[in-house]
């Protein structure tokens, strides 16, 4: 059977994808052994974990866009890059309001930080805050398209 360009566009397609995570799982392993040697603490088993999970989260996205992507969603489909002008604008508008959101929650962490907050623990609910916000953000912004 003959290869057309429609045909072999999605394998090489793949074929790149797969090219990029396998450099990607070797470049993070890299850092994960060099903070576990160098960094102090567990920082390296922490990053190790937290790649493990962006990982799974990745690859769990990029196979939905692909094996079935009328049952993918909004942000399935952008990270796969398989996404149309609906999705773009969705993630542009979700984008917006999570920086609108980002800056004040921001100074608020520095200035609790000066004023003798613990950083660790203010930096951790600054993240868990602004990943919530982003959330918010998205799915109020997708259900409005």
């Amino acid at each position: 059977m003959p290869t057309t360009d429609a045909t072999a566009r999605p394998a090489r397609s793949r074929a790149i994808a797969m090219a990029a995570v396998g450099s990607t799982a070797a470049l993070l392993a890299g850092v994960a052994l060099a903070l576990d040697r160098w960094a102090p603490g567990n920082m390296g088993r922490g990053f190790a974990i937290g790649a493990l999970i962006g990982a799974a989260l990745a690859c769990v996205a990029l196979g939905r866009a692909w094996r079935r992507p009328e049952r993918a969603t909004t942000g399935d489909r952008l990270f796969a890059g398989a996404a149309d002008e609906r999705d773009e604008a969705v993630a542009t508008r979700a984008f917006a309001v999570l920086g609108a959101a980002a800056l004040p929650m921001t100074f608020a962490a520095a200035i609790a930080i000066a004023l003798g907050a613990p950083a660790d623990a203010t930096v951790f609910f600054l993240i868990v805050g602004q990943v919530a916000a982003g959330w918010v953000a998205f799915a109020s912004t997708a259900r409005r398209f």
